[in-house]
């Protein structure tokens, strides 16, 4: 056990190479932690052939270590397996029905697999059990607005503890939701409202609305309304969204540490302010 903790935090192939050679010195008995941490270790490392060898020992000696079944729902899930991940996942829940994990881990799957009925179900009850699971609660929300529900998208990241350190960022995704559903007012307003933000972060948020505003206005899917409408403080029409978006960009390249990418957003900038008249 000492053995094994040690290696919190260590990259997967260093970890894989401990193991073994803890192991093939005889300083660490090949136990079933040791060839599931190694496994997992595998697994991170991309050797999915090489975990499912090792797994097919731990199931031999034990068929009911469910933690077996549980790695080999990991491994489908990242090698994009999803029928041999639900399968596993549903196991697990079968074997260990009181664990949220493979709740979770099986509204992921389905999810991915693009069940979203399923997979919002699922997301449901995990965050019913316990909001601090903050990828349930964002899971849920994506599955509520790819089926058009925005409002109760936003719900469910609202749900997220005010307290949570995923919180802002949570926030964050609420308002690229609404930029995509073309809801620029709101997004804004939601920006507005977000604490404890970075603050590239969220001038990079800032210049995904007024990108996004501009291509539906110049598009003519949203209908520019002079100064009876606007975006933040600027009029909704496309002189004032480049003027905002300019004003975004030339903020993005005040914060950037690279010089390569400062000139490239000023460039940006340049391209996308209104042509001035003399």
């Amino acid at each position: 056990a000492q053995f094994l903790s040690g290696l919190a935090g260590v990259s997967s192939q260093s970890a894989v190479a401990d193991i073994r050679r803890a192991v093939s010195s005889g300083a660490v008995a090949e136990s079933t932690e040791v060839r599931l941490r190694l496994a997992r270790a595998l697994i991170e490392a991309g050797d999915g052939a090489g975990a499912a060898t090792l797994l097919d020992r731990v199931e031999a000696d034990d068929p009911w270590e469910w933690r077996a079944v549980w790695l080999r729902g990991v491994s489908a899930l990242a090698h994009g397996d999803m029928a041999g991940a639900a399968a596993a996942f549903d196991r697990c829940r079968s074997e260990v029905p009181g664990e949220v994990a493979p709740k979770l881990a099986a509204a992921i799957t389905a999810e991915r697999d693009g069940n979203l009925a399923a997979a919002a179900a699922l997301y449901e009850t995990v965050v019913s059990i316990d909001p601090n699971y903050v990828a349930a609660a964002e899971g849920l929300a994506r599955c509520l607005a790819a089926g058009g529900d925005v409002a109760g998208a936003l719900a469910d990241y609202d749900r997220i503890p005010s307290t949570h350190r995923a919180r802002a960022e949570a926030q964050v995704e609420a308002v690229r939701m609404l930029i995509r559903a073309a809801r620029f007012q709101e997004a804004a307003e939601q920006m507005a409202a977000v604490a404890d933000l970075d603050q590239r972060r969220r001038v990079e948020v800032e210049t995904e609305l007024y990108e996004a505003a501009l291509r539906s206005v110049t598009a003519g899917t949203a209908s520019p309304n002079g100064a009876s409408r606007t975006l933040g403080d600027r009029p909704f029409n496309e002189r004032g969204l480049r003027l905002g978006l300019e004003d975004a960009l030339r903020r993005r390249a005040r914060l950037a540490t690279d010089p390569a990418e400062r000139i490239a957003l000023v460039d940006r900038a340049n391209r996308e302010r209104p042509l001035t008249v003399l």
